[in-house]
C-alpha cells in the first residue's frame, strides 16, 4: 500500500509539474522539402513562451492547454499555425515565395469552380520560376503552367515536360507537399527531376505557397 500511495503521489507531482509548466505538450519535428529545418522557432500565439527546433528538427513545447494555438516559423519559409490538440507529428515548413495574383474560374451561374493563383519563387537555380498553379474548389491541383523558367536546359528545363508537371495536377493533398528523389510513397511527395533538385524545391515551394494561400485566404474551399 506505501508503494502505491508513494507511486500515486509521484504521479501526482508530476501532473501539477506539467500543469505548473502550462500543462499540454506538443512535440514533434519540423521538415522542408529536403529534410529537418534547424533552428525553426515554434511558440504559442499571443506568448514568449516558445523553443527553437534541434539539429535532427525535433521540439517539445509546453503550452497552456490543448486549444492554444501554436505558430511553427522559420525565415525563408511560409509559417504555419496549428490548434496544439491538431499538431501533427511532422511539421512541413513550405520555402517563401511571392504570390503575384489570383484569378477565380467560374460556371455560367457564377459559381466558383477554384481558382489559378500565379506565384515566383525566387530559389531556382537560375533564379526567379514563375507559374500559374489551377487549384481546384476542393483544394485538387490541376496542373501548372510556367511563364519564367531560366534553368539550365536539359536540367532544369524539364520542369515543363509532363513526366514532372503531371505530378502537380489532379493530386489533393493534405499539409504540404515535398521533393523525394525516389519513386513517391503518398500523394504529397513530388518526385524530383535527376539532377535538378533545386529547381524541383522551387517549383514544390511555389506550389506549396500556392496552396497556402489557398487555404488560408481564399478560405481552402470554403466557396463550394
Amino acid at each position: 500500500m506505501k508503494r502505491i500511495l508513494t507511486l500515486l503521489g509521484i504521479i501526482l507531482a508530476f501532473s501539477l509539474s506539467l500543469s505548473a509548466q502550462g500543462g499540454y505538450q506538443v512535440k514533434g519535428t519540423v521538415v522542408d522539402a529536403t529534410g529537418p529545418v534547424i533552428g525553426a522557432t515554434v511558440m504559442e500565439a499571443g506568448t514568449s513562451n516558445g523553443v527553437s527546433t534541434d539539429i535532427d528538427g525535433n521540439y517539445v513545447l509546453i503550452v497552456s492547454s490543448a486549444n492554444a494555438s501554436v505558430q511553427f516559423s522559420c525565415v525563408g519559409y511560409v509559417s504555419q499555425s496549428f490548434k496544439a490538440s491538431q499538431v501533427p507529428a511532422r511539421v512541413t515548413l513550405a520555402e517563401d515565395a511571392q504570390i503575384d495574383g489570383v484569378e477565380v474560374a467560374e460556371d455560367s451561374s457564377g459559381k466558383t469552380l477554384g481558382y489559378v493563383i500565379n506565384v515566383t519563387d525566387h530559389n531556382g537555380y537560375g533564379g526567379d520560376v514563375s507559374f500559374s498553379l489551377g487549384i481546384k474548389n476542393d483544394g485538387t491541383l490541376n496542373g501548372i503552367s510556367f511563364t519564367t523558367l531560366n534553368e539550365t536546359a536539359g536540367l532544369g528545363q524539364k520542369a515543363k515536360e509532363p513526366k514532372f508537371s503531371s505530378q502537380f495536377t489532379d493530386k489533393k493533398v493534405s499539409g504540404t507537399l515535398e521533393v523525394v528523389k525516389t519513386t513517391p510513397s503518398s500523394d504529397n511527395q513530388i518526385e524530383a527531376i535527376s539532377g535538378a533538385t533545386i529547381t524541383s524545391r522551387a517549383v514544390t515551394g511555389g506550389a506549396n505557397a500556392a496552396l497556402a494561400y489557398f487555404n488560408a485566404v481564399l478560405g481552402g474551399g470554403s466557396n463550394e
